[in-house]
């Protein structure tokens, strides 16, 4: 089961305790920090807010935001990995049917 990242791990600007993110982060997110304005962690958390992403991402109603999801048992760089592998995941599904509906 996936739970709300956002409530696992805290806000991005509040948490000073992560460690460097992992260095498919940095070439996939162009950020060396996960934390501030332009982390990784804030631009993960912005792509959630604009449009849901299937299995990345959900409603939730501890935090009562749309925030995207880990395994409870993943630490920060993990779930940064995941949300990424599963978002692009989604969107080649997405894309996937909109060829073959044409």
């Amino acid at each position: 089961m996936r739970v709300c990242a956002a409530c696992r791990f805290g806000s991005a600007a509040s948490n000073s305790s992560w460690p460097m993110p992992a260095t498919a982060l940095v070439l996939a997110y162009s950020s060396t920090h996960l934390q501030g304005k332009n982390g990784i962690v804030s631009k993960i958390q912005n792509i959630s807010e604009q449009k849901p992403v299937n299995m990345a991402s959900a409603y939730c109603s501890k935090c009562r935001s749309c925030t995207w999801l880990c395994r409870p048992d993943a630490d920060i760089n993990e779930a940064c990995v995941e949300f990424l592998h599963m978002s692009r995941t989604s969107e080649q599904i997405s894309k996937a049917l909109t060829v073959m509906r044409h």
